[in-house]
This record gives C-alpha cells, structure tokens and sequence, in this order.
C-alpha cells in the first residue's frame, strides 16, 4: 500500500498532476491495482518493477495505491 499526501503550495501551483509509480517487487508480480479503492486499468509489469500511470488527480487529496499479487 502506497499512501500520497501532499503539503505546501507555491503560487501558480497546478490543482491537478498525473501520477508515474515505478515500484520494485522483488520476485512478486502484480495482479491487480487500485486509487482510492478503484481498480485502476493503467498499469504494467516491467520485469519486476510495476509501472503506474495515472491520469491527473487533484493533489489536495490524500490518494492510496492498494497493489494485489
């Protein structure tokens, strides 16, 4: 479980950024992946590592990878 908060501002900050994981699973693959309790469908196996890529999500909330293998 992967858990993104963010703090601090600074002026002309975007209220929306995507989100890119590279996250190493050492002898594990990945079965299945969640944001926020959703399965989310924009994820791959490199080898042992999981690559994420999520599309904008405002930063002012906390987001929660879950990954399942």
């Amino acid at each position: 479980k992967l858990t993104l908060t963010t703090s601090g501002t600074y002026e002309g900050a975007p209220q929306l950024r995507p989100i890119l994981v590279e996250w190493q699973l050492d002898g594990l693959s990945a079965t299945k992946v969640e944001l926020n309790g959703e399965k989310i469908t924009s994820w791959k196996m490199q080898g042992n590592t999981l690559e994420l890529a999520i599309d904008a999500q405002n930063v002012s909330h906390q987001q929660t990878i879950v990954v399942s293998y």
